[in-house]
């Protein structure tokens, strides 16, 4: 893989270099400032752009712009770099689909692992495909269902028997030969796959398995390492992917919409694999952009509130009018959270914040993650309109968000023990 590196400063580009090519084994080539690094783009095939903001000639917003007006490099990855966070030039960024923005700072650990995750964090290319009419409506999985795991570890074709065995049939095959053996018999509901399935691959199966008219009905899941769930399905030949784990509730919750009645936002989620990831990927990105704050998807239930304390929320919405529907993304924390967001925004202190500006933190922040939820949706094709963000009620932020129609994600800070919750409603237009 090849990366270009773009900084008037040639000690951060002989750093960056340094880093690119011990730690993640990139072949890492320099440019002093934008008008090189165009240049460069028509020379060469790059996986990533790293560049700094301010630059003589031609800045990193000036570069990037005109790297998203360009058919051949418009979906190319790039990373911002810069020594102080401006908010007007975060916005101008993701106005124009940056995929990260990283703070220079002399904390090495703290920017290996940001460096880490933008690296990893590459567009999807989640393209929405034409689906059988049966499976637009199909009605939840019950116990008559029948869920196969083709998997070449016991162990792991073991704990999946183990996870579903109270909701509906299992079968299990360790290749994908024995698989058709047992699909000439029972058809299954749902087919998991993992990577190891013997001579023929999951690819081949899936596809020879779609032709087969008696499984038109059936949904087909890979299973795959967490780090590549998001390049997994690059021509959308499968219904769902999930990470693989061994940690039930984990893994049970990356399928549980399989086992709810049709919703707008089971449909959504079908008919658009990597909106979940998408969203996971912005709030991590836009809070790392915003206040220079680590966060991260929590594995398992953290608790929002402590007793006593009052929650604070915000929402904005997004209408998409090719698929009928709005979306409302909201944010929701303990007042207490989100005054220190606030708070590390503007570079105040918590208790120095106005009660009528407490929740300023979040709005903006609720506002930056909508862009790029609204970047991401127009390049698969789907138009979106975003509206304004607004703060909650007290009731609707006290509110349970476990609707039927509404994806709830829990997130915590990687340096203390504060937690937040995104969630995207889905409802028809």
């Amino acid at each position: 893989m090849k990366a270009l590196v773009v900084d008037d400063d040639p000690a951060a580009r002989y750093l960056l270099k340094r880093v690119l090519t011990r730690d993640f084994n990139y072949a890492v080539v320099e440019a002093e400032d934008g008008l090189e690094a165009l240049s460069l783009l028509e020379q060469h095939h790059f996986s990533v752009v790293l560049m700094d903001v301010r630059m003589p000639l031609m800045d990193g917003i000036e570069t990037l712009q005109q790297i998203r007006n360009s058919s051949k490099h418009a979906g190319l990855h790039v990373v911002l770099t810069t020594s102080q966070k401006e908010e007007a030039i975060v916005r101008s960024a993701v106005a124009l689909g940056v995929s990260d923005y990283l703070l220079k700072t002399s904390d090495t650990p703290v920017f290996l692992g940001r460096l880490s995750r933008a690296l990893k964090s590459r567009p999807t290319t989640d393209q929405p495909r034409a689906r059988p009419a049966s499976s637009q409506t199909a009605a939840p999985i019950g116990q008559d269902g029948v869920l196969l795991i083709i998997d070449g570890d016991a162990d792991f074709r073991h704990f999946f028997s183990t996870v579903f065995q109270t909701k509906c049939k299992t079968q299990e095959a360790k290749t994908v030969a024995q698989a058709l053996k047992l699909c000439q018999g029972q058809m299954p509901t749902v087919v998991f796959i993992g990577d190891d399935v013997g001579i023929m691959t999951r690819e081949s199966f899936v596809k020879k398995a779609r032709e087969d008219t008696r499984m038109a009905t059936a949904k087909f899941v890979a299973v795959v390492a967490k780090s590549q769930v998001a390049d997994a399905n690059p021509n959308g030949l499968y219904d769902l992917v999930v990470a693989r784990s061994f940690v039930p509730d984990v893994f049970f919750r990356q399928v549980s919409h399989l086992f709810e009645a049709e919703t707008f936002l089971k449909r959504f989620v079908e008919s658009h694999p990597s909106s979940r990831l998408s969203l996971i990927t912005a709030t991590e990105q836009v809070f790392g952009m915003m206040i220079a704050e680590e966060v991260a998807a929590a594995a398992s239930p953290v608790p929002l509130l402590s007793s006593g304390e009052a929650p604070a929320g915000v929402c904005l919405p997004l209408q998409v009018p090719s698929d009928g529907v709005t979306l409302t993304l909201s944010l929701r924390a303990s007042a207490q959270t989100s005054r220190l967001v606030t708070a590390r925004m503007i570079g105040a202190e918590p208790a120095d914040v106005p009660d009528e500006d407490a929740n300023c933190g979040l709005l903006e922040i609720a506002n930056v993650i909508g862009g790029r939820l609204q970047n991401n949706l127009n390049e698969h094709g789907l138009p979106t309109q975003i509206g304004l963000p607004r703060a909650l009620d007290a009731t609707e932020a006290g509110e349970t968000w476990e609707r039927p129609d509404t994806l709830v994600l829990t997130f915590a800070f990687e340096q203390g023990t504060p937690t937040f919750e995104v969630a995207l409603q889905v409802k028809p237009t």
